[in-house]
């Protein structure tokens, strides 16, 4: 059996989860998901209450018991002194992994059965051998006629185009501190050098904005005959339907957010081009961490005053 706890919104979850559905495959065992942390819900400050969302993938979900999940969670490296408690946790069968930092691991792929893991896990090589694997659990078949027919009509002009999805966030990457601290949040020089950049491609299809920002992104992308701002009537239930239609696109601009990099890792189109920022999170002790597989081109996201610009 192998447990992964799962922590933050949709595409971390699924990082955690296919970094445990690998290891589980490795040992031909069970997956099970801790859901603690998503349930609870005691008010923590600068903190965003997130759901299972895993919930909008069709594969079937083994949750973990509240027992399973003391008997993982008591191994956690405490600094304890205490000797009877260190020496009993050497031996005992389960094994506890807790990600100390956001670079990639590669112990982790040899870890043994009966773990618990406790990370992010956000780097393609966590599951990159079971890649066809991980792309049928996480494909999004929406049954279209039960689409809205504005959303329907969108997914056939994106599907039609040569279309570049471009993506947007903010909320708590503006509006929390510790948040913007660690993420920081891309400006609009940012996407102005992406687009040029695709232009020098020779990429020319109509842009798609997607965003948790829909009037931030009416304000700033103006130009209809350029951009279609993607509203939140077409989010769908957790946002999957966003990611679905985001799936669709041909290229990809994306923030330093793993919503989109799901979107553009998930892209079935070979010719892709994937625009992402050069710093994936600005927090000066983690900019050695790299998320992004290498083709993936780089544009700068240097911290720069959007002034009064428009796109």
């Amino acid at each position: 059996m192998i447990v992964v706890r799962l922590m933050g919104g949709l595409g971390n979850q699924m990082f955690q989860y296919a970094a445990g559905l690998r290891l589980a495959y490795r040992h031909q065992a069970e997956l099970k998901l801790d859901l603690s942390f998503l349930m609870d819900r005691t008010p923590r400050k600068n903190f965003a209450q997130r759901n299972f969302d895993l919930v909008v993938f069709n594969f079937p979900i083994l949750r973990a018991s509240p027992k399973e999940i003391r008997q993982f969670r008591s191994l956690r490296p405490s600094g304890s002194k205490n000797f009877l408690r260190r020496f009993a946790n050497k031996l005992t069968r389960r094994h506890y992994y807790f990600e100390h930092d956001l670079v990639y691991d590669p112990s982790v792929l040899e870890l043994p059965d009966e773990t618990y893991l406790e990370g992010y896990f956000q780097n393609e090589s966590y599951f990159s051998d079971i890649e066809q694997m991980v792309r049928q659990r996480f494909r999004l078949v929406p049954d279209e006629s039960k689409l809205p027919g504005t959303t329907r009509r969108l997914a056939d002009e994106i599907r039609a185009d040569d279309a570049v999805c471009l993506h947007v966030r903010r909320t708590d990457y503006v509006t929390n501190p510790s948040t913007n601290r660690y993420h920081g949040v891309c400006s609009l020089d940012y996407y102005e050098r992406g687009l040029t950049k695709l232009q020098s491609l020779a990429v020319s299809g109509r842009i798609f904005v997607f965003s948790d920002d829909e009037a931030w992104c009416r304000e700033n992308f103006r130009d209809t005959s350029q951009f279609q701002i993607v509203g939140n009537e077409h989010a769908g239930p957790r946002a999957s339907t966003h990611l679905w239609l985001m799936t669709l696109c041909r290229h990809f601009l994306i923030p330093n957010s793993s919503f989109s990099w799901w979107a553009a890792w998930l892209s079935e189109n070979p010719g892709k081009i994937v625009l992402r920022p050069s710093q994936w999170l600005q927090a000066p002790e983690l900019f050695d961490v790299d998320i992004c597989p290498p083709p993936w081109i780089k544009i700068s996201n240097e911290p720069a005053s959007e002034g009064e610009n428009v796109l």
